[in-house]
């Protein structure tokens, strides 16, 4: 992203709908950790995928994320 990091994007998606949906895909610890603490009131809305993964692995949790009610 050109103007923002996707912390930033995080809490601006979240400001425009809090019922929104985010899957975040990571290699680094330290953006994980940041990414945590953007949802920490709303784990249901929020899924974090760590790199590497395989796809059928990345499928899966996509997939059991968007079926949680």
């Amino acid at each position: 992203m050109l103007k923002m990091d996707g912390i930033e994007l995080c809490n601006r998606m979240k400001k425009e709908d809090s019922k929104m949906k985010v899957c975040f895909f990571s290699a680094s610890e330290h953006l994980a950790s940041d990414t945590r603490n953007c949802f920490k009131e709303s784990r249901d809305k929020f899924l974090l995928i760590s790199k590497p993964i395989s796809i059928p692995e990345m499928i899966k949790q996509i997939k059991q994320f968007l079926n949680m009610k």
